[in-house]
């Protein structure tokens, strides 16, 4: 007969949702002689159903977000009963329904063990067409709920349903997916035995192929404009002593290595004598010989063929294999990671699965967004930072900005704060400014008088308001930040102060006492260069994005030392003179000439 090779793991792409399956119906014009057309409908007999009026006249026999089941179903109407018993009956205790009112009365499949759920996918999930990824049969992992499909709706919709039948499903959104068409496992009732599965060994129940498949998020983090670089680590190599060598066999033992034919490992003599046979940092592909022991190939194909690598030496006890860095892109929505896509499934993970790690939120400054000199402002469209936030400056290895210092805190100014410009400060307190009070115009160059303030040359002074009562400032506008040129007295008390415009030139001024206008005095800090295109400010206090791996499912591929397999499940729902019954049956293959293998790497055991 013929058997699974490995786990056959698929790519998958965009996010999925899950939830009960739902029919609308009309309250009046649905509901005739105690039937209910819902055309289309998804339900089955002896299904758990709840009714809700939506907001209308109650169906007449039927209480608002009460359970319900299933009866006499047909492609277009449903009927209904007050048990399970009742509906499975041969002659079904039908309910007795009249006319309600409303368009929106619903029934929604409730989720218990053995029901089913629809899962809807984002516009990139293709379960038919061009490009189609998922059929019927095959498994859909999401974490730790594992579900078949039984039917595939459009491209973007598929009914589905637990493989652990003694477990309900629970909904969930926006969920990144893996397909497989074998399960890790399978779960088991009265009428399905989950001891063995055909097509799949205890090895490969329990145990792990070298790769991952499947990465999701733990943590969302905060204030994610940028997607971050995720950095995973690298796998474990697979030390190989001199006395592990068998140059008689051409094998190599490595106890419980946990690998597949075809995997992919790179070998590096660590400065010692190479093993004969093969060349340093120089990769091969794996022939699973058994549980602990390998040869290896040059290519793939040949890995897959049979077609060994003669060893003449043994090497030196330090020799390593090791497996390629698996690596992942994250995308932001919302100020959040909101996904995580696998580009590269890695290898030779066979000890433990990798981590990843992600920076904190930050904000990469290109040299163009920096106005030094002048205004001393950094230009970043809708940068979301709060005055007085902590942020770090990184230069990313290139020219530090004139003015900042590598790896060092600064703080986000509430001088001039725009939605897409700030300026910064050297502490949180400098940072938020100080209002100066009892402001007189004094002069026709710009003079101000003061109450005793903090105040220095090169300070900013941002007004703002409606200017009323007397005195005047030529071509002012509220919001516009001046810069002090000069001050009467010395902090903290300071008062008089000279402005003039931020590029230095003198502003004309009406002597009086204005009213309506606050006056906002801050110290920002001066650049008096650009930096570099990677310099970037990282968000210190938000919360930073973390994601998690799983593995592929593998294992024992050549059929040897599996258990028993009985085979996989069958359930078919009767129809018509057989409505409400379910049949169960074990599917097994005949003959390897009677199958036609759906992957190269699917094994071949003799009849």
């Amino acid at each position: 007969m013929s058997g699974w090779g490995k786990a056959d793991d698929k790519t998958s792409t965009g996010t999925v949702a899950l939830a009960a399956p739902t029919s609308t119906f009309n309250g009046a014009s649905n509901v005739d002689n105690s039937i209910i057309t819902v055309a289309a409908h998804p339900f089955r007999n002896g299904d758990k159903v709840n009714y809700i009026d939506g907001g209308g006249t109650q169906v007449v026999g039927l209480v608002d977000t009460t359970n319900y089941f299933i009866t006499n179903a047909t492609t277009n109407t449903v009927q209904l009963a007050s048990s399970q018993e009742d509906a499975l009956r041969n002659v079904p205790a039908v309910i007795t329904l009249a006319d309600g009112a409303g368009a929106a009365h619903k029934l929604t499949l409730a989720f218990a063990p053995g029901t089913r759920g629809l899962i809807t996918g984002a516009s990139s999930a293709d379960f038919e067409g061009a490009g189609q990824e998922a059929f019927v049969g095959d498994i859909i992992t999401v974490l730790t709920q594992q579900m078949i499909i039984l039917s595939i709706e459009s491209a973007t919709k598929c009914t589905v349903m637990n493989l652990d039948r003694s477990v309900a499903l629970a909904a969930f959104s926006a969920a990144q997916y893996t397909l497989n068409e074998k399960p890790l496992s399978i779960g088991s009732d009265a009428n399905v035995s989950a001891s063995d599965v055909y097509g799949i060994d205890s090895a490969e129940m329990v145990g792990g192929a070298d790769n991952v498949v499947a990465s999701s998020i733990s943590n969302a983090g905060t204030s994610y404009l940028e997607a971050p670089a995720v950095t995973v680590t690298a796998p474990a190599g697979l030390v190989v002593a001199t006395s592990a060598v068998s140059i008689a066999a051409d094998t190599i033992t490595i106890t419980g290595h946990n690998l597949n034919t075809g995997d992919k490992l790179t070998y590096t003599h660590q400065g010692g004598t190479a093993l004969a046979g093969l060349a340093n940092a120089t990769a091969y592909f794996v022939i699973k010989v058994d549980a602990n022991t390998i040869q290896v190939a040059s290519s793939l194909s040949n890995a897959n063929a049979g077609t060994k690598i003669t060893l003449t030496g043994t090497g030196n006890n330090a020799q390593k294999f090791t497996g390629d860095t698996a690596a992942v892109t994250a995308s932001v929505a919302g100020g959040v990671v909101s996904a995580l896509t696998i580009t590269d499934v890695g290898s030779g993970y066979t000890a433990a699965l990798p981590t990843m790690s992600m920076p904190i939120a930050r904000r990469t400054i290109p040299l163009a967004s920096v106005a030094d000199g002048v205004t001393d402002t950094i230009t970043y469209t809708a940068h979301g930072l709060d005055t007085a936030a902590e942020v770090k400056y990184q230069d990313g290895g290139g020219t530090a900005l004139a003015g900042l210092v590598d790896n060092t805190s600064y703080f986000v100014s509430a001088l001039g704060s725009t939605a897409d410009k700030f300026r910064l400060a050297t502490s949180a307190v400098i940072a938020a400014g100080s209002n100066l009070g009892t402001v007189v115009i004094g002069g026709t160059g710009g003079q101000f008088t003061c109450a005793a303030a903090t105040l220095a040359a090169g300070d900013r002074i941002q007004i703002s308001g409606t200017l009323g009562g007397t005195g005047a400032i030529a071509g002012y506008t509220t919001g516009t930040v001046y810069k002090v040129s000069a001050v009467t007295g010395s902090s903290p008390n300071v008062t008089g102060f000279t402005l003039e415009t931020e590029a230095d030139q003198a502003i004309v001024t009406t002597a009086g006492t204005p009213t309506g206008l606050t006056y906002l005095a801050a110290t920002v800090i001066n650049f008096t260069g650009q930096g570099n295109n990677a310099q970037f400010f990282e968000l210190i206090g938000e919360t930073t994005a973390t994601g998690v791996f799983s593995r592929g499912i593998g294992g024992a591929e050549d059929g040897a030392g599996g258990v028993a397999h009985t085979g996989w499940v069958k359930r078919t729902v009767g129809t018509g003179a057989r409505a409400g019954r379910i049949q169960y049956e074990v599917l097994v293959a005949l003959s390897k000439n009677g199958i036609t293998s759906d992957a190269a790497d699917d094994i071949q055991i003799p009849d």
